[in-house]
Order: structure tokens, then C-alpha cells, then sequence
């Protein structure tokens, strides 16, 4: 309880928790004793998380050309629960003031890294995890190409410089407070020269060896497969071509012995016209000319000799007749 002189218009009470309400009881006193009280509830405003101080470089755990890994340790909430956790990547450029090492101005203003990239922003949030995610000191990788909360952390530029912001946000309503902390800085690097390595060569030429030997195969096993199909479609037109000079050997054969006897009967009926051995002597003589032109073709064009039997067989046959 405070008492107050008449001529008191306020009072400071300290030592008050953030963020949280309270209860006053005003009531005024007179020389007869004191008046009804008025009750007041006032909350008070919420304080900005308390982030845990790091050690020299704790904070830095690991770095490549494109990531940083860092250290995340959970915040103490003040007056409401924490919100939520922002991982913050300010590029550093020579031609622009650069943020002092204890300054306490923190990014109030999510940026996005396209939003960054397309409009010249400083920063950009390349994370934010919801508070249960960091239950106790946990590492953290800038730059692995994964997207938190909607943040892309876009993988870092070698030939460039940033700084790591760690910030704890609290929110109440209409009311925020944000606490942040530069865990480390990233430096330029080179990228490294990439040297074969001679393994991975000898496995490369010995695959594309391999596959150049899978397609001669494949291309030497089609031309044996076409010169099959050639081969037994050129022996089915040989053998076509057999059985049709022999049709056709057959059917001359015939002819000429049918004019023969056609011959030998005029002959016996007409006594005066060609003899029968005129007759008989030239049809023997056409049989001959017209076997050994047939030989020669069939040779000449299918290397047979079954048609040189054909011929011989019926001149023989045709001799004998004669005789």
C-alpha cells in the first residue's frame, strides 16, 4: 500500500513483471476516515525476448563456400512467449555503412530473398522456426537450399561477405518485440579448382567402353540378321526359278516330240515329202542346239547342272528312238 499526498496526480511502481496485469485500489481519505475504492486493471507492456550471450566464437560450428553453420540457443521469453526465431543474412558491401557490433536495431520487416535479390535490400530472411523447434542449443546451416516457414535459404554467393543475424521475436495482440544478435560473419572465398579425380576417370572411359561395345555387338548381330534374310530369300528365288526351267524344259520337250510324230505321220502318208530321216535328223539336231543354249543360260545364271542331265537324257532318249 502507498499513500500519497493530496497533491499527488501519479505514481511509478517498479519492479513489475512484463506483460503482465495488475490490480489497483485508489480510494481517498478524509479527516471522517476512507472513501469507496476504484478498482483499476493495468497490464504492462511486454519486453523483447533475452538472447543468450555467446562466448568468443561459439556461435561458428562450420563453414563451406556456399553455407555457414551456426549455433541457435533458445531465448528467454519476457512478459509473453516467444513467437518465433528468425535466421537474418545481411550482404555486406563495400560502398555501405556497415551495422556496428552492439548496435540493438534489429529487421522489424520480413524480406524475402527474391524480394532482396529483385530490390536491392540489404537482407533477407533465410529462416524462421517456430519455437518448439529449438527446445535447447541446436546447430543451424545458412545456405542449405531449404525452404523455412515460406523463407528460402538460399544457398550463399563464394565471392561475397554477410553477416548472421539471430533474432527472437515476441508477440502480444497488436504489440511485438523483436531481440537480435550477429552470430558470425562470413568472409569471401575463392571457389576451389575442381581436379579430376583418376578413379572416377578410368570408371567413366571404362563405361563408355563398355557402351561402345554393347552397339558394335548390336549393330554387327542386325547385319547378320539382314544378310540371313537376304540369303534365304535369294535361295527361295533360285529355287523358283529350278522349278520353272524345268516346267518350261518339260513343255519344249513334249513339243518336239509331238511335232516328231506329227513328222512321222505325213511322212508315212505322203511318201514324197521330207523323209522321216530328214525329219528325224533335224528335229535331233534343233534338240541339240536348243539343250546346249539352254545349258549354257542356266549355268550362266544359276550354276546348275541339272539341266546339262535334262538335255543329255533326252537326246540319248531321242537317239534311241531313231535307232
Amino acid at each position: 500500500m502507498v499513500s500519497l499526498p493530496w497533491n499527488s496526480s501519479h505514481h511509478v511502481f517498479s519492479q513489475l513483471h512484463p506483460g503482465t496485469t495488475y490490480q489497483f485500489l485508489i480510494r481517498a481519505r478524509t479527516s471522517k476516515g476512507f472513501g469507496p475504492p476504484t478498482t483499476i486493471n493495468i497490464t504492462t507492456n511486454i519486453s523483447a525476448p533475452t538472447l543468450e550471450e555467446y562466448d568468443g566464437t561459439e556461435a561458428f560450428l562450420n563453414e563451406t563456400a556456399t553455407t555457414i553453420t551456426v549455433l541457435l540457443k533458445p531465448a528467454q521469453a519476457k512478459g509473453a512467449p516467444i513467437s518465433a526465431y528468425q535466421i537474418v543474412v545481411e550482404e555486406l558491401n563495400p560502398h555501405r555503412t556497415r551495422r556496428e557490433a552492439g548496435t540493438v536495431d534489429c529487421y522489424q520487416v520480413p524480406v524475402s530473398y527474391q524480394t532482396a535479390a529483385s530490390g536491392g535490400s540489404p537482407y533477407y530472411f533465410a529462416a524462421e522456426l517456430p519455437p518448439g523447434n529449438l527446445p535447447e542449443p541446436s546447430p543451424f546451416t545458412v545456405g542449405d537450399n531449404k525452404t523455412y516457414h515460406g523463407y528460402w535459404n538460399a544457398p550463399l554467393a563464394p565471392r561475397k561477405n554477410y553477416n548472421i543475424y539471430f533474432q527472437a521475436v515476441s508477440s502480444v495482440e497488436k504489440e511485438t518485440k523483436t531481440q537480435c544478435l550477429r552470430l558470425a560473419t562470413k568472409g569471401a572465398t575463392e571457389e576451389p579448382e575442381v581436379i579430376p579425380d583418376p578413379a572416377k576417370q578410368t570408371d567413366r572411359v571404362v563405361k563408355i567402353a563398355g557402351i561402345s561395345a554393347g552397339v558394335l555387338v548390336f549393330i554387327l548381330l542386325l547385319l547378320v540378321a539382314i544378310l540371313l534374310v537376304k540369303k534365304r530369300k535369294l535361295a527361295k528365288k533360285r529355287k523358283d526359278a529350278i522349278g520353272n526351267t524345268r516346267q518350261e524344259m518339260t513343255h519344249m520337250v513334249n513339243a518336239m516330240d509331238r511335232s516328231y510324230a506329227e513328222q512321222s505321220t505325213l511322212h508315212a502318208e505322203d511318201p514324197m515329202s521330207v523323209t522321216f530321216m530328214d525329219s528325224h535328223t533335224f528335229n535331233n539336231r534343233w534338240k541339240t542346239l536348243f539343250c546346249r543354249n539352254l545349258v549354257h543360260d542356266a549355268q550362266r545364271l544359276l550354276g546348275l547342272n541339272t539341266v546339262a542331265g535334262f538335255c543329255l537324257l533326252s537326246a540319248k532318249t531321242a537317239t534311241f528312238g531313231s535307232s
